[in-house]
């Protein structure tokens, strides 16, 4: 809320914000990612895998989502940054991203990719062999990552662009319930004259599978076919109610600068922080002078974590039932904060301009004397 909220906020922004620092200055620090080899001997190759954890990693505490994404000799610098930067601002939840690429030369990097991207659609073909990098991935990689950092193993992504998006969709037909996120972007799906897009296998998966996000992307700039058949894919998944999906074309990006964006994009869409989001809802409406609509959006942050209801955020909600004519529910919230026992509270609540229309109503005087008592 703006320079226009009363004196409540910012007098309790006072008394949190030493605690509030100190959390704020151990994020501060990006931690850099962790390089490993991994020798698969179902491929008969060595990968390198970078491995980035969140700030304030706390593996004794919780597990965290994983994020699993191809090219990461192009991506693990953006998407490190990224994360640790959306983390420490709150925008998303915390989550591990491991990054698959190769112990080889620049220029064998695009064999090698055609070699694990793209998947076989004919007998005769041993060249592309994406069953193998996806039986990799599923039996060699993901087993290490989850022996050894605190993973969530029902919280997986994939995150893949061009020939890397067909793998993602390759993935998804073979191996529906393997990730539970998937960003698709820019997909290779001309391969084999769009053979993907019509395959019964995968035709009946999308039919069937469940609690799946995907998000497909692409840039205005690219082929009229990329975005036809990244069209025609999100009109398939749509049609299953069980898959949350999004479709974003952006403006100005091609086939080299769109997955930037991209990968940004699938990191809002996968790990938004929805308690941050509908607290800031709140902070909007407010601006707007939408009273309602504010408390409906707290209550709404409430519900999503309710560990994280603070001081600070019951204070704002009674102030809005205030100024929406709700007094027994600002009563209520009052009464909340009393039974929290903080004597600081009673500076806090005498102080308060903004709350005259509950001056009248005798359960006032006892919260006041109550917080009185505490600070006696």
């Amino acid at each position: 809320m703006n320079m226009k909220h009363s004196i409540l906020i910012f007098s309790l922004f006072l008394i949190l914000s030493k605690s509030q620092a100190q959390t704020s200055d151990v994020s501060a620090k990006l931690p850099d990612p962790i390089l490993e080899t991994i020798y698969s001997e179902i491929v008969d190759d060595t990968y390198k895998i970078f491995i980035s954890l969140p700030p304030n990693y706390s593996p004794k505490e919780k597990s965290y989502p994983v994020l699993y994404y191809l090219d990461a000799w192009t991506y693990t610098g953006v998407l490190n940054s990224a994360v640790n930067r959306l983390t420490y601002y709150e925008h998303i939840n915390p989550v591990i991203l491991v990054g698959i690429s190769y112990e080889t030369s620049f220029k064998e990097k695009g064999a090698i990719r055609r070699r694990d991207y793209v998947p076989s659609l004919e007998s005769t073909d041993t060249v592309h062999r994406a069953d193998d990098f996806l039986q990799f991935i599923k039996t060699e990689l993901i087993p290490y990552i989850e022996s050894k950092y605190a993973v969530n193993q029902n919280d997986r992504g994939l995150l893949g662009h061009s020939y890397g998006g067909l793998f993602c969709t390759w993935v998804l037909r073979q191996e529906p319930e393997l990730f539970q996120k998937m960003g698709i972007s820019s997909p290779s799906l001309e391969y084999k004259d769009n053979s993907l897009l019509v395959d019964e296998k995968l035709l009946t998966t999308i039919k069937d599978v469940k609690n799946l996000d995907i998000l497909i992307s692409c840039g205005a700039q690219e082929s009229k076919s990329t975005i036809s058949n990244s069209d025609q894919l999100f009109n398939l998944l749509k049609a299953n109610e069980n898959i949350r999906i999004s479709n974003l074309l952006f403006d100005s990006e091609n086939h080299y600068t769109v997955s930037m964006v991209a990968y940004n994009r699938a990191l809002s869409f996968f790990y938004l922080n929805q308690f941050k989001f509908f607290d800031q809802k709140s902070y909007e409406m407010y601006d707007e002078g939408n009273y309602e609509k504010s408390s409906e959006y707290l209550l709404k942050a409430f519900q999503v974590d309710p560990e994280k209801i603070t001081i600070r955020y019951r204070f704002d909600l009674a102030y809005l039932y205030v100024l929406t004519g709700k007094e027994d529910a600002a009563i209520e919230q009052l009464y909340i904060i009393s039974e929290m026992k903080n004597h600081e509270h009673y500076d806090i609540l005498i102080n308060i301009k903004g709350y005259e229309p509950l001056h009248s109503d005798k359960r006032w005087d006892e919260l006041i004397e109550f917080y009185k008592r505490l600070k006696e």
